[in-house]
């Protein structure tokens, strides 16, 4: 998912460097609703919409801005909320809401948050974005650091972090500096992420305006961590250092393979498969031998 945000908010700063790109399009052919509001986000929770504010909370929708940002749609996305200047130019920032029914994540026996392992994985991802973003003409990004490293709040029970980047043009020139900010919502079905990306300057503002209306953010009543009903999706084994970073792989010792019992593809050989073959050999044998013998007729 991860990858998806970056190439969004790719498009949309693309979209508004062009001079040819007509931001009032933003509001036509689209359902856009506006605050004062309570809004459903998907099916798992509300928000509280405040005036000045618009949003998408169809899919439909919001596959249509993103084609109007010439932007590839993720149907993961379920909300969307922008100021409404964001529809006439006035604006360049919004929030996306992404929903992964991972299952109950739990926020016990968690490994230790691996901020270095999930920057380097994150640098090899984006490395292999750009090659994409390239081939498009679009701009490439280069993450050049934490801005907040990743933590878990155990007082909003959220998981969140945030990236430094840096945007380049064709030619490589670097032309904007930006924040993307992620927070991981857990709740008892699943994760609900909340994305906000700003240019660098300018984050402190918006971020304080982020907070203020995530603040309203509610599961619905079967969403709601805690208790001890039934989890229909299970206990989820993903880990916070792969929430923060997908391709996040820690390998194990355990999953390691000998290099003495390794194929030349890395699968174990007969180097590490011999020992079982000779012990079906020895059981087969007895059981040829127990066939054999003679049976006593009774007298």
């Amino acid at each position: 998912m991860y990858r998806w945000m970056l190439f969004l908010w790719t498009a949309i700063g693309l979209a508004f460097s062009n001079p040819s790109f007509c931001q009032d399009d933003l509001s036509k052919a689209i359902d856009w609703h506006y605050g004062p509001a309570q809004a459903k986000v998907g099916k798992v929770a509300q928000l509280t919409v405040p005036r000045g504010y618009a949003y998408l909370d169809d899919g439909k929708d919001i596959r249509k801005l993103a084609e109007k940002l010439h932007n590839l749609y993720d149907p993961s996305e379920i909300f969307l909320l922008a100021p409404a200047g964001f529809l006439n130019g006035k604006s360049s920032w919004h929030m996306g809401f992404w929903y992964d029914a991972t299952g109950y994540v739990p926020e016990k026996g968690q490994p230790p948050i691996d901020a270095a392992g999930i920057l380097a994985s994150a640098r090899n991802d984006q490395s292999e974005e750009n090659k994409e973003l390239a081939q498009n003409g679009y701009e490439t990004g280069e993450i050049n650091g934490w801005a907040i490293e990743p933590h878990y709040d155990s007082t909003s029970k959220n998981l969140e972090w945030a990236y430094d980047l840096t945007w380049h043009d064709s030619n490589s020139k670097s032309y904007e500096e930006n924040v993307n900010y992620c927070e991981k919502v857990l709740g008892q079905y699943g994760v609900l992420t909340v994305s906000l990306v700003a240019e660098k300057g300018e984050f402190e503002r918006f971020f304080a305006e982020f907070k203020t209306i995530l603040k309203t953010l509610r599961f619905n009543a079967q969403n709601l961590r805690g208790g001890t009903r039934a989890q229909p999706y299970g206990i989820s084994k993903v880990t916070f250092n792969e929430l923060v970073e997908p391709a996040f792989k820690k390998p194990t010792p355990e999953a390691a393979v000998p290099p003495n019992a390794s194929g030349g593809n890395g699968t174990p050989g007969w180097a590490g498969k011999w020992p079982w073959a000779l012990l079906l050999l020895l059981l087969l044998g007895l059981g040829v031998l127990v066939l054999r013998k003679p049976s006593r007729k009774p007298k």
